[in-house]
């Protein structure tokens, strides 16, 4: 385990950040390999992950869904920042059994 975690740390160094977040996975690391992959703006990586390996009550899709807006906003991707803001918002609602 140990040293799958230090050669994900070494992939991480030479920019292999999927691979790196493949190798967290298999020493059970799933929110650092999330963590890692939206550090480096893959945030469709991440959001796949939490989907798959996390629960449905799990607070980390939505707050990747929140970052990855964030980032289309700050590089001037309004058109798609916009639709995950809502995307989010249904979700939050549909949570909340408002829809």
């Amino acid at each position: 385990m140990d040293m799958c975690q230090a050669y994900a740390e070494q992939l991480e160094l030479f920019g292999q950040y999927e691979k790196a977040a493949s190798y967290l996975l298999l020493c059970h690391k799933v929110n650092e390999a999330i963590q890692l992959l939206v550090n480096h703006h893959l945030f469709r990586e991440a959001l796949a992950i939490a989907y798959t390996r996390l629960g449905p009550d799990d607070p980390t899709p939505p707050r990747i869904i929140r970052e990855w807006s964030r980032q289309l906003t700050l590089t001037g991707n309004y058109e798609l920042a916009a639709e995950w803001w809502v995307s989010l918002f249904l979700s939050v609602l549909q949570y909340r059994n408002v829809l």
